[in-house]
């Protein structure tokens, strides 16, 4: 905060500012009021429009559009495919109020100087004791009128330690009122052991113009002498606060079991998740949530970890919302921790998201058209603007925060109800990237499934991979391509670990040695990543150490996990307690579950749940038949363009594929491998290698030759 005046630019002025820059900007067309062909382009790329209201008395004033869940949810989540359009088509800047983040404020800071009327010093030297220091200041009232939280009087210029009793006064027509009595001080030990502000909130005084009315403050107390102080006036008030919208998540699926309740909802695409609301009939309840991000383009992990709770009758007592972290896959695992009660009734769930506007001149803007996530995002001169909406402000942006949120100082449009756009161009959105890229010698590759592609609307086709395509796959999943039934092949976006399988590993031995128990679980394809396992025995009560030994693909010896721990305690009196979750420990081809024992019996369990963490293809592609190719060691991984356009691509709605069984590729050749890649160089290898021999093997002959000659000539000559 600056320690002088910041100059201010009048609301007015702005507004003249604003609406010339908007409205120029709106300009842009022909002579005759027809808008250019570009603008009609514009316009085709948006499924859907709605009618803007403008009130009739807006005046000169900006318009503020707040946008809606219906229109949110159409849209990317940049906002950047939407646009507004006048009455005769032209294309009309706007502002993006972002909205702001939950529980903050854009808050107006202002800094006035206290003019000193009168000053009065003393020392009083009390006897066997030390002098005290008593200082008087007559203050003028900050003057205009008194912001709605009121002034603060600031001390400053203040020696590094101090402690001085205060009485603060309202002197007016001659009679004096102790508005506080108190101190102010500056300890020993950093930031906070001060105060230095006197709450002027609740009086008259600081705001008042009337002849006579000014503040005294008296300061006394022990020290070095006088503390001098300048004084200022502050005061910070709310411009505007952030507004939520609250959209209903459909539920997928809702299991409980053991104490926890699992609800897998759809994230509403388009929008940025700032915190999931929790409704229910349950009157009194306190429940810790873990919410995680799943499905396509999720990048994993917990988004949201918190408690929400109602208690009847107490204030504050309600905390139904869990902020969240940035969430971007398809789907949202929403855990609560039930325990012994029973889950939540009537639950429902709401998305909260920021409630976004478009701030625009008064002019005769008509339509909002929107979605289908084509349009690049706009680039109008008064972006710089948007970025004053998001934090605190001061000086001459308070008066442009308020041109752009103040109810007083904007006028509100209203949006009607949304229809299908008639000048709407169908092609799907994703038709740039529908093109085979190059051909594909299907003879490298061992596997092959088919796949037949159910595109969206929009183009995109999305395809989760199963456990015998990894299995089958190279680890790093770079020799996997979609063909056509021409051989060429179709480009696509890897999401790793996008999906989580179930699979069941059926207890295949047991074994019980020296108090240890293994239990040889069978695996159903190999190698297989596993990410989690769910070991549930039969027992109510066991407390038992034990270790994960498994084999990674390609090596000879097992390998272990670091000491696991099975215990299942708090949980022996119920009916169905939970299982025991462990992580998985990769990618193995054999898996076993060692238990220690000790004197006590075996636990008794025939089968150990797991997850499979599973790719997922999103490709554009048109309707048809494809093949999966899999298991080519020598292939590079592709390179695609359309990774370029991930953002775009996973925005889209996405059809599905049916898919054959994986078979043996029938056109597999071992020997169309040997000229390229390492294929040629271990032929090479091997070359050098036989050549090597063949002239070791030459070498010795003539060896042998030669020296069986000189044998036979020594004996002639004896």
């Amino acid at each position: 905060m600056s320690p002088q005046p910041t100059p201010r630019m009048r609301p007015v002025v702005l507004v003249a500012l604003l609406s010339g820059f908007l409205a120029a900007g709106g300009a842009v067309g022909q002579g005759d009021g027809t808008p250019p062909p570009k603008t009609e382009r514009l316009r085709s790329l948006f499924p859907e429009c709605a009618p803007v209201e403008v009130p009739a008395d807006a005046g000169e004033r900006l318009v503020r559009l707040a946008l809606g869940a219906d229109v949110l949810g159409a849209v990317r989540p940049d906002l950047g495919d939407l646009r507004l359009f006048d009455a005769t088509g032209h294309e009309v800047p706007y502002v993006l109020d972002p909205g702001l983040a939950r529980d903050t404020e854009v808050r107006e800071e202002r800094r006035v100087p206290a003019r000193v009327l009168a000053a009065r010093r003393e020392t009083l030297r009390p006897a066997d004791a030390p002098p005290v220091y008593r200082e008087v200041y007559e203050l003028a009232p900050a003057g205009g009128p008194t912001p709605a939280d009121g002034w603060d009087l600031v001390l400053s210029d203040l020696p590094p330690t101090f402690v001085r009793a205060i009485r603060l006064e309202r002197v007016s027509g001659g009679r004096s009122e102790t508005v506080e009595e108190g101190s102010v001080f500056r300890l020993r030990g950093g930031q906070g052991r001060e105060r230095t502000r006197l709450a002027l909130a609740g009086s008259t005084a600081a705001g008042s113009t009337a002849a006579g009315e000014r503040w005294r403050l008296t300061l006394e107390g022990e020290g070095e002498g006088f503390l001098e102080p300048r004084f200022h006036y502050e005061a910070s008030s709310t411009v505007t606060s952030g507004e939520s919208l609250k959209v209903p998540l459909a539920v997928g699926s809702r299991t409980s079991r053991a104490g926890t309740t699992v609800v897998v909802a759809e994230r509403p695409p388009g929008m940025l998740l700032e915190a999931v609301r929790f409704e229910s009939a349950t009157p009194a309840f306190r429940r810790a949530v873990v919410v995680r991000d799943e499905g396509a383009g999720a990048t994993g992990g917990t988004v949201a970890r918190g408690v929400v709770s109602r208690l009847p009758g107490a204030d504050g007592a309600e905390v139904l919302e869990v902020p969240m972290e940035r969430a971007t896959g398809d789907r949202l695992e929403i855990e609560i921790t039930d325990g012994d009660s029973p889950p939540l009734e009537e639950l429902r769930l709401h998305a909260v998201i920021r409630r976004p506007a478009l701030l625009f001149a008064p002019k005769a803007v008509t339509t909002l058209c929107f979605g289908g996530g084509r349009a690049r995002q706009p680039r109008y001169d008064l972006a710089g603007f948007e970025g004053w909406l998001e934090h605190r402000v001061v000086g001459s942006q308070v008066e442009a925060v308020r041109v752009l949120v103040d109810p007083a100082e904007v006028a509100t449009a209203v949006l009607g109800t949304p229809a299908p756009n008639p000048g709407f161009d169908d092609t799907p959105a994703l038709a740039f990237a529908m093109r085979a890229g190059a051909s594909v010698d299907d003879r490298l590759y061992r596997w092959r499934r088919g796949v037949h592609a159910r595109p969206s609307k929009e183009g995109l086709v999305r395809l989760p991979l199963s456990p015998d395509d990894v299995a089958r796959a190279r680890p790093d999943l770079g020799d996997l391509r979609l063909i056509d039934g021409q051989g060429r092949q179709w480009p696509y976006l890897l999401d790793r670990g996008a999906e989580l399988e179930p699979v069941t590993l059926e207890v295949a031995s047991r074994k019980t040695e020296d108090g240890i128990t293994r239990y040889e679980l069978e695996l159903p394809t190999t190698p297989i990543r596993l990410s989690e396992l769910e070991v549930d025995p039969a027992e109510s009560f066991f407390d038992r150490g034990g270790r994960l030994v498994f084999r990674v693909p390609g090596a000879e010896r097992e390998r272990s996990t670091a000491r696991i721990h099975l215990v299942r305690r708090d949980d022996a009196t119920l009916a169905d307690p939970p299982a025991v979750t462990l992580d998985g420990p990769g990618a193995v081809d054999r898996l076993a579950l060692e238990i220690e024992d000790g004197d006590d019996a075996p636990l008794s369990f025939d089968r150990v749940g797991a997850k499979v963490p599973l790719p997922v293809l999103s490709f554009a592609a048109p309707a048809g038949d494809y093949a999966l190719l899999v298991g080519a060691e020598d292939e590079t991984a592709p390179r695609y363009e359309l990774e370029r356009a991930r953002d775009l691509v996973l925005s889209v709605t996405a059809g599905d594929a049916t898919v054959g069984e994986l078979e043996a590729n029938s056109g597999y050749s071992a020997a169309a491998g040997l000229g390229r890649g390492s294929g040629l160089r271990r032929v090479a290898l091997w070359s050098v290698l036989g050549l090597a021999v063949v002239m070791l093997v030459l070498l010795n002959l003539k060896l042998v030759r030669s020296g069986g000659s000189g044998e036979a000539g020594g004996a002639r000559e004896d």
